[in-house]
């Protein structure tokens, strides 16, 4: 499993896995593209992917946020963190999936 954290960290090294489970391999050079491709600011700028380009009058608004890990830290009160993790360990408490809400990554960059 792979998830957004992970990215973050080591973008090739997921690509290459999810290659593999594909039955795929790629030279480096198409996975240094694929990083390149996919950044937050590249997807921000591609009106494919955000339809709200054209409408923006923020120059800097997005429908993508950050994309940095643990930003949901700067929108949640303490409070409001209480909340959720109770509601979310009675609700996930079957759930053997490793989700991580933090993390200090090795850097904390864009994509």
């Amino acid at each position: 499993m792979l998830s957004y954290e992970d990215l973050i960290v080591d973008f090739q090294g997921c690509a290459k896995k999810i290659a593999k489970f594909l039955g795929q391999s790629y030279p480096i050079d198409f996975y240094q593209n694929l990083e390149r491709a996919c950044s937050i600011d590249k997807m921000r700028n591609n009106k494919a992917l955000d339809p709200t380009i054209a409408h923006r009058t923020d120059k800097n608004s997005s429908m993508f946020r950050k994309g940095v890990i643990g930003d949901w830290q700067n929108h949640f009160t303490v409070e409001q963190n209480k909340k959720f993790d109770a509601i979310y360990k009675t609700r996930m408490k079957d759930c053997d999936i490793p989700i991580r809400f933090t993390m200090q990554p090795k850097y904390n960059a864009k994509l």
